[in-house]
C-alpha cells in the first residue's frame, strides 16, 4: 500500500507571506497585539532567547486583537530553553481567524504574567 506524500497545502503563494517581528522586536509580558491587523496563518517562528540564560520561557499566542497577560487563555503555546534559539515550521500553517496576538512569560500556566529575565526577540512569516 503506498502513502501519499502530496503536501495538503500549496506554497504556489509564497510571495504573499509577510514577515512580523524582527530582530529589535523584544517581546516580553507586555503583548503585540493583532500584528496582522485582522485574520492570519502563521507558517514559520522564530524565538530568540539567547540572551535570557536564566529560565525557560514560554512564547503564547492567542486568536485575538487583543490579549490580557495572566488573564487571556493561549491558542498556542511554545516552551523555549533557556538560552537558545528555538525555530517552528508549521507547514499547513496555523489560522488565527480574528488576529495574532503573542507574548512570552516565564510559565507555562495561562495565569503567568511575569516577564523574561532576559531579552527574549520573536519573528515570523505569516499570510
Amino acid at each position: 500500500m503506498a502513502t501519499d506524500l502530496t503536501p495538503t497545502t500549496s506554497l504556489a503563494n509564497i510571495a504573499s507571506l509577510k514577515r512580523f517581528g524582527g530582530v529589535d522586536d523584544t517581546v516580553g509580558s507586555t503583548p503585540h497585539d493583532n500584528v496582522n491587523s485582522g485574520a492570519a496563518t502563521l507558517y514559520v517562528l522564530e524565538i530568540d532567547a539567547r540572551n535570557n540564560t536564566g529560565e525557560n520561557v514560554y512564547w503564547k499566542a492567542t486568536d485575538a486583537t487583543s490579549a490580557t497577560v495572566g488573564t487571556t487563555q493561549a491558542h498556542m503555546m511554545i516552551k523555549v530553553r533557556k538560552g537558545i534559539k528555538q525555530k517552528v515550521s508549521i507547514m499547513a500553517g496555523y489560522s488565527f481567524g480574528t488576529g495574532l496576538s503573542h507574548w512570552c512569560v516565564k510559565g507555562n500556566a495561562h495565569t503567568s504574567s511575569d516577564a523574561p529575565s532576559g531579552s527574549v526577540y520573536v519573528n515570523g512569516m505569516l499570510a
